[in-house]
């Protein structure tokens, strides 16, 4: 199944600044990255020490005999030591080796989950940046115009109810101003928390996705969850073989010792006799039972991936047309009739409140376009997520 998206344009603004890439670089140096490293170290290790021989063991004896000819210590001295059989030492090896590839799946799976969520909080800090940046100038504007219109009620060319609705929408578009401001702070603050506070005077915002043609692929076989899960079924399946093997260790014991008047040297061969015990039948279950849970979760991961990117696919596709009818259609228009109207009010024409609304309704358009862009980015990035697409790929 294939889906073809398009990506988004932020054009370039403010100054040149960190970059993603350099966000990213610092990210995988981070306390996270390095403690899932750490995890990944130590559960090798705990796995390779499975498959270790057992080490040699010093077994010591000393004892007093007395009978009525002799009196005297007696001593024992030997070694002894446990071999796995050499196909168990096989079977233990593969399963070693699945779980370590599953526990190495599982720690790119979430390095890349981590990095992607950095970028999105690095897209969402500019966009509220690029949000801000133009209601600024908005405001700047509104604030010229009122100068004028202040000049022109003194002197009596307008009404003081037109000067007041005009003072009322520039306080309205401040007050906004200032929401955004805490919006974009936290989120900023969010991004720095991400990467460990990371020193970020300002951030570039010109390194942002360009619009292009993005086809997903949902080959649920390759995803890496999907990729873990198959490695825990081939662990499973050979502690199944571990537990069908009938001669699954041998042990051997050499001694010396020596009794109040004879010297003794003795090997001992230690062979279990469990291959049919209950203990062994209950292994094999717990490994079928394990191996059938992993299949279901699966099947499930199956499902729930297709499903996901699915329904994903359509909200993107469905909030860039919104963006692009709003920009190429909607946006232009709007601002040709708030261009009329500035003319035709500067010309007698057209009432100062007709030239306001045509303002707020230019401002609304305005903040719907930059906010389907926002939503746009946080659909993006949630199929990154669960299309298991990594963050070398969209870069």
């Amino acid at each position: 199944m294939k889906k073809k998206i398009v990506f988004l344009l932020l054009l370039p603004f403010g100054l040149q600044a960190t970059s993603l890439d350099e966000i990213l670089a610092n990210a995988q140096k981070s306390r996270y990255i390095e403690a899932l490293k750490q995890n990944d170290l130590a559960l090798n290790a705990q796995i390779k020490a499975q498959t270790a021989f057992e080490p040699l063991q010093l077994n010591l004896g000393i004892a007093h005999a007395k009978n009525p000819d002799e009196n005297g210590a007696e001593y024992a001295l030997g070694f002894s030591q446990s071999l796995a059989y050499p196909l168990e030492g096989n079977v233990k090896e593969n399963r070693a080796e699945q779980l370590a590839a599953a526990s190495q799946k599982e720690t790119h799976y979430k390095t890349n989950i981590f990095l992607l969520e950095i970028s999105e909080k690095y897209y969402m800090a500019c966009s509220s940046i690029e949000r801000l940046k133009i209601l600024k100038e908005l405001s700047a504007q509104q604030e010229e115009r009122l100068a004028k219109l202040e000049e022109a009620y003194r002197v009596g060319e307008i009404s003081k109810r037109e000067l007041l609705v005009h003072r009322l929408d520039l306080a309205t578009l401040q007050q906004e101003i200032r929401a955004y401001e805490r919006e974009s702070q936290t989120k900023r603050a969010g991004l720095d928390a991400a990467v460990d506070f990371m020193a970020i005077d300002a951030l570039a915002c010109n390194d942002l996705l360009t619009p292009r043609e993005f086809e997903v692929r949902t080959n649920v076989g390759e995803h890496t969850r999907f990729k873990t899960l198959q490695h825990r079924i081939n662990a499973a399946n050979a502690s199944y073989a571990m537990q069908d093997t009938f001669l699954s260790a041998l042990g051997y014991e050499l001694m010396y010792e020596k009794e109040l008047d004879t010297t003794r040297y003795s090997f001992a061969l230690r062979i279990p006799l469990g291959g049919m015990s209950e203990q062994k039948e209950q292994n094999r279950l717990e490994a079928l039972h394990t191996t059938q849970s992993y299949r279901e979760e699966q099947s499930l991961l199956q499902t729930q991936i297709a499903h996901a990117v699915e329904t994903l696919s359509l909200a993107i596709g469905t909030l860039y047309q919104e963006y692009k009818t709003m920009q190429e259609e909607i946006l232009p228009l709007s601002k040709e009739l708030l261009d009329l109207e500035k003319l035709s009010y500067a010309q007698g024409e057209s009432t100062l409140l007709s030239y306001l609304d045509a303002g707020r309704s230019y401002k609304s358009h305005l903040l719907k376009s930059m906010q389907l862009k926002q939503e746009y980015y946080e659909k993006l990035f949630e199929l990154y997520k669960e299309a298991d697409i990594s963050i070398e790929e969209i870069q």
